[in-house]
């Protein structure tokens, strides 16, 4: 008789996607590793930047601090739409105490696997998960549009967007629309593309619900749109800056070009 259960236990273990999500994150694992394998340094540009960034704003010990580039020029969070990212992981290398090479040759995988593990969370219910989980490992890295094999801002917002996706479709309670609140005031500090397209992928839901559920499509808009009201003032002094500066240049361009 235990043996007859023995045997059922195992086939139900092998026929089910836990099994097969272990070589799934193995790959996800090995395959944004593949650039750092020999290589002990932050592969891409912005990674340098990044990590540049994040010791100086831990030095100054202020989210205003001089370029560690040039020592000159001033850098706030009016000029650097990052911050939130640079700051992350300027506090996590400081409590960790983990080098900053070991946090930017591992922690991509390291997030990479976590981001896979969400997307088999969200596509579970519909009965394809480890499927989802093995095509997002095949999401491509490249120095043009970069990726999950680099620790840059949108390998890091990708995590958020299957997480965002699984709240808002499975958790209908109130704690689901601060949990969507703080994913989308992290992700407009850090990458705020991400968080626009984490509001355009959500509105046909929000849309479709709202006959059926209205209380839940005005929790979802809610947690979305406050923290895009709030930061309003600010990304628009931005944007009148950089409009200005826009300005004088094609000012003095045409000026200097003129007979």
């Amino acid at each position: 008789m235990d043996e007859h259960v023995n045997r059922q236990l195992l086939w139900r273990l092998a026929k089910s996607d836990y099994l097969k999500l272990v070589p799934i994150l193995a790959l996800a694992f090995y395959v944004t590793f593949i650039p750092h394998m020999n290589y002990p340094y932050p592969v891409h540009i912005d990674e340098w930047i990044h990590l540049s960034f994040s010791n100086a704003i831990m030095q100054a010990q202020d989210t205003t601090y001089l370029n560690p580039f040039n020592g000159v020029m001033t850098v706030n969070t009016s000029s650097n739409l990052e911050t939130g990212f640079q700051l992350f992981w300027g506090v996590f290398q400081s409590i960790s105490g983990i080098s900053w090479l070991t946090i930017f040759r591992y922690f991509p995988s390291v997030i990479f696997m976590i981001s896979v593990l969400s997307v088999y969370l969200l596509a579970r219910k519909e009965g394809f998960g480890w499927e989802a989980a093995f095509f997002t490992c095949l999401i491509p890295t490249t120095v043009g549009i970069l990726g999950p094999a680099f620790l840059v801002p949108v390998s890091m917002g990708l995590l958020f967007l299957p997480l965002s996706l699984f709240i808002a479709f499975n958790y209908k309670t109130v704690w689901s629309y601060p949990a969507l609140f703080l994913f989308t005031c992290f992700l407009l500090s850090m990458h705020a593309t991400t968080a626009v397209g984490m509001v355009i992928i959500l509105i046909p839901y929000i849309l479709l619900n709202l006959k059926g559920n209205f209380k839940h499509s005005l929790g979802i808009t809610l947690a979305l749109a406050i923290p895009f009201v709030a930061l309003f003032p600010w990304v628009f002094g931005m944007i009148l800056d950089v409009s200005v500066s826009v300005l004088h240049i094609v000012g003095t361009t045409v000026a200097f070009l003129s007979p």
